[in-house]
């Protein structure tokens, strides 16, 4: 049981830690998604990304980029470490219980693992999805976030 939570754990931690390093590094372009979309006036407010970031970057400063982050990434780390987690636990039971000796699963196990894996995770973190939505769009209801 011990190298079972050992693993377990493992698969968890690398999970997270894979959600945070891509969503620090994409954050900024996510946020700008974000704001077009919710813009829902007549005539856009910004035309494409680069006249987003220069008028949020104008207008905002610098660490607007990152405004809604802390719940992004507290969001994105138990998402990301709870779907590799469960998908990897749940094909190394398939492959140890189910499949005997064979090392290989078939694409269509893969697939219900990852659909039960996402399903697991997205199940359990998307409240703080929402709050993450709301910080992005309503920029000035969240003053001290960053």
């Amino acid at each position: 049981i011990s190298n079972l939570v050992d693993a377990v754990t493992a698969r968890f931690l690398a999970g997270a830690l894979a959600g945070a390093t891509a969503t620090g590094l994409t954050y900024p372009l996510d946020l700008m998604r974000a704001r077009m979309a919710a813009h829902w006036d007549f005539l856009p407010r910004y035309p494409n990304y680069f006249a987003a970031f220069e008028v949020v970057i104008k207008e905002e400063g610098v660490l607007a980029l990152y405004k809604g982050i802390r719940p992004t990434l507290l969001g994105i780390m138990p998402y990301a470490g709870l779907s590799f987690m469960a998908y990897e636990t749940l094909k190394a039971h398939w492959i140890n219980h189910l499949r005997g000796e064979q090392e290989t699963i078939s694409t269509g196990a893969r697939l219900t693992c990852g659909a039960l894996a996402g399903i697991f995770a997205q199940t359990t973190t998307y409240p703080l999805d929402i709050i993450r939505r709301r910080m992005q769009v309503h920029p000035g209801l969240y003053r001290n976030e960053l």
